[in-house]
């Protein structure tokens, strides 16, 4: 098994590059404060709940797109990882922005939706998007070789039924 950077598609890097941008947030971004004077903000790991299991794999998902593609030679893996992460990150896309619109409480108290909140729904959208246009895009690789030839198959068939008369 090689591992070729040539097998990856721009929607894989792109996968990648925004997984690893939501898995920061999840941890390290502040998603929700409370209403209340001098609250901290809490990060997306402390305020989704069980959601936030389904961010994590979302964004480890779109992470794992680039090494589970560039070391496979057939497109199936890349087109299976689109189909889990748009189903995924869809669901997750929806959840959140109920969150962002209704925020939960918190520390009993009101929920106040700031910066992070914002950007991981827009980054669970762009995952669900990316790989939506990943799967439309079946092609392997960004450089083909222009130097193969090109089949045109009703060329063959006429030569061949040429030939056998």
């Amino acid at each position: 098994m090689s591992f070729r950077l040539g097998r990856l598609r721009s929607e894989d890097y792109f996968l990648g590059i925004l997984g690893a941008g939501l898995l920061w947030l999840l941890f390290a971004g502040d998603w929700l404060k409370s209403d209340l004077p001098n609250a901290t903000p809490l990060s997306g790991w402390e305020t989704l709940g069980i959601v936030r299991w389904l961010l994590l794999a979302v964004a480890l998902l779109a992470v794992g797109v680039i090494p589970a593609t560039a070391a496979r030679r057939s497109a199936s893996t890349a087109l299976a990882f689109d189909v889990f992460l748009i189903v995924l990150a869809g669901l997750g896309f929806v959840i959140v922005l109920l969150n962002l619109i209704w925020p939960p409480d918190v520390l009993g108290a009101t929920g106040v939706v700031v910066r992070g909140g914002l950007l991981g729904c827009a980054l669970v959208g762009l995952i669900a998007a990316t790989a939506l246009m990943g799967l439309r895009n079946e092609s392997r690789g960004n450089n083909p070789d222009p130097s193969a030839p090109v089949i045109d198959a009703d060329q063959a068939a006429h030569d061949a039924h040429s030939l056998g008369q």
